[in-house]
């Protein structure tokens, strides 16, 4: 973002790329740079950048935890790798209690988010 500044004020040339984040700006979309270092999602991208602040929101609150624990309820949409957190929430679950990693399972209750 910082080129694309200096170039829509003049003081860089343009490139293809930073032209390609103008136009998916233009067109509400999120650019294919932005894609490459992001998560997946087909938003458009005023929900796009709503919905990273949500998850900003969320990772923020959950590293303020005093103890940094696990929470009971978890927004795995909110995530990046959510498989990733599985699996080490897995590992440390299985490392803490002595049980066999293969034979531990993943469980969830899925319940709908109400404001």
């Amino acid at each position: 973002m910082f080129e694309l500044r200096r170039g829509l004020l003049g003081e860089l040339q343009i490139s293809s790329e930073m032209d390609q984040v103008v136009i998916a700006l233009a067109d509400d979309r999120v650019p294919r740079a932005w894609q490459a270092v992001s998560y997946p999602s087909l938003r458009s991208l005023g929900a796009w950048v709503a919905n990273l602040g949500d998850r900003a929101r969320f990772l923020r609150a959950w590293c303020a935890e005093p103890n940094q624990s696990l929470p009971k309820v978890t927004w795995l949409p909110g995530l990046f790798a959510p498989k990733s957190f599985l699996t080490a929430v897995q590992q440390f679950t299985a490392l803490r209690n002595g049980w066999a990693l293969d034979q531990t399972v993943v469980q969830a209750e899925v319940s709908l988010r109400r404001n």
